[in-house]
């Protein structure tokens, strides 16, 4: 009976390290795909915690460069000079660049569409039509903020069509011109001889029609 038992218990060990050794090499498979897949889950939590890190910077960026926008007051008058680019004419039309130059020692913001009036020698108005937006000198520009610190200048394109093809017509010449800043309550007035034209034929002459571009950072012609 003792070596009927002693041999049921031999054998059962022998199962029992035969069950160990067969089942050794699943258990370590599935430890080192839960390795894997432990570190594939850190390495997406560090992507995961880098592009956070990188939209709270950007976000604190647009932040600061809102405030700077809104702690600079919109220009004045007063605090701004005229300087008129030279004028370039293209198949009938005259494109120039205008520019406004902080005076001042304090930073202030443009922003939009100034806006022009011809006068004669005498300061009266000549009829004058201004149009926002694209002409043929007139490139397509978004509406932006322009932050301008002392000594430093914003710009805009001027765009109208000269006496081509209106035959013996003759429009009015302005002797001074007086240009608004964007927001501004006053303009400011410069010397400057321009002969607009404006309707597609003699018959519908239009003169004094001016197209503006809204003001953009630096001088010269817009950046493409």
């Amino acid at each position: 009976m003792h070596k009927v038992s002693t041999t049921v218990m031999m054998g059962l060990v022998l199962l029992l390290a035969g069950c160990t050794s067969s089942t050794a090499p699943a258990l370590t498979r599935a430890a080192k795909a839960a390795q894997a897949a432990a570190v594939q889950a850190e390495a997406a939590a560090k992507a995961a915690a880098a592009a956070a890190e990188k939209a709270e910077a950007a976000a604190q960026a647009a932040a600061r460069a809102a405030t700077a926008v809104s702690s600079a007051t919109y220009c004045s008058a007063s605090q701004l000079a005229v300087e008129l680019g030279a004028a370039d004419a293209a198949m009938g039309h005259i494109g120039q660049v205008v520019s406004f130059k902080n005076v001042s020692a304090a930073t202030c913001t443009l922003k939009g569409y100034p806006s022009v009036e011809m006068l004669d020698a005498a300061g009266r108005p000549i009829p004058t039509e201004v149009t926002d937006g694209p002409s043929y000198t007139v490139p397509v520009l978004p509406e932006k903020a322009v932050v301008i610190t002392g000594g430093a200048e914003a710009s805009f394109e001027v765009g109208y069509t000269d006496a081509t093809g209106y035959g013996t017509a003759v429009c009015p010449t302005s002797a001074k011109v007086a240009v608004t800043p964007p927001d501004a309550s006053r303009a400011i007035t410069v010397s400057w001889r321009i002969q607009p034209y404006g309707g597609s034929t003699i018959q519908k002459l239009q003169c004094g029609q001016i197209a503006l571009s809204p003001v953009y950072a630096g001088s010269g012609s817009p950046a493409s």
